[in-house]
Order: structure tokens, then C-alpha cells, then sequence
């Protein structure tokens, strides 16, 4: 009953941020999000190791690949300022999408009476990284699109 697409997400916010790192010439922003986009193709691929036969996430590369095309798009084609604000727009998307996934098992938890369906440790780790993220954002670079998703992310975790 769990779902994909918070690892999902992971990999293609991390890769957005990458490039809206790159955009902005903060390594404090695109650096720690390499490591993120590979974290997340690798519990991807955990995920995918475990699913019941017949079940496959080539919607889930698919919408991934997407998003990386279109983030490379926006870098290659649009001047610096014009594709820092649509690659950011696009991260903040796939931020809320990221930091809320745990909330769609909600329902089951409601249902069942039992937080056994909540990945925990995704959770505790979502919560930190929103929590740092925020708080770089808002203290340190003063940038909308860092802090904001990430003080929605969260409040999604707590």
C-alpha cells in the first residue's frame, strides 16, 4: 500500500535544485542535491526491488525524465534570471509533492488505527531537511523559493 512517489519526487526535486543551484552559482544549493538525486534513484530502485510482479514505476521514470528534460530545457535555452524563476517554480512544485507523500498514507492510518504504514524514517529526515533548508533560505540567502516549500514541507512532517 505504499507509493513511489515521494522517492520519486526526491529524484527529480533534487535534480531541479541541482540545476537552480548551478542557475544561481550556489554550491551550498546544487552540491548537497547531487548527493539527494542519488539517494533518491537509489531508494527508487529499493522500492522497485520490492514491488509485487507485474507491478512497474515506468510511469514514475517516465515523469522523472520529464521533469529533468525540461529543467535542462529551461537551463540551456532561457537567459539566467528567466530560468532560475521557472526551474525554482518547478522545484517548489516537486518539493510539496516530496514533503507530502507521507501524508497519503494517512488515510490508511486513519483506517486502520495504526501508524505502521508511515515510513518513519523518511519522515524524521524530511522533517530535519525542511528544518536546515528553511532556515538557510530564510537566514542566510533570504530566497522565497528555498524557504517556502520547505516551511510547507515542514509542517507537513510534524
Amino acid at each position: 500500500s505504499l507509493t513511489a512517489v515521494p522517492y520519486t519526487a526526491m529524484v527529480a526535486s533534487c535534480t531541479v535544485w541541482v540545476a537552480y543551484g548551478l542557475l544561481a552559482g550556489d554550491p551550498t544549493i546544487w552540491l548537497p542535491n547531487v548527493s539527494g538525486a542519488l539517494l533518491g534513484a537509489f531508494y527508487l530502485a529499493t522500492f522497485a526491488m520490492h514491488l509485487a510482479p507485474g507491478v512497474s514505476l515506468r510511469s514514475h521514470y517516465a515523469c522523472a525524465a520529464s521533469i529533468g528534460a525540461c529543467t535542462a530545457v529551461c537551463f540551456a535555452v532561457l537567459p539566467t534570471a528567466k530560468a532560475n524563476a521557472v526551474v525554482g517554480y518547478i522545484g517548489v512544485f516537486l518539493v510539496v509533492v516530496m514533503f507530502s507523500g507521507p501524508l497519503a498514507t494517512f488515510q490508511t492510518v486513519i483506517r486502520t488505527r495504526s501508524t505502521a504504514s508511515l515510513p518513519p524514517l523518511f519522515t524524521a529526515a524530511s522533517f530535519l531537511n525542511c528544518l536546515l533548508w528553511s532556515l538557510y533560505g530564510a537566514l542566510v540567502i533570504h530566497d522565497p523559493f528555498i524557504w517556502g516549500p520547505n516551511i510547507a514541507g515542514l509542517v507537513a512532517t510534524i
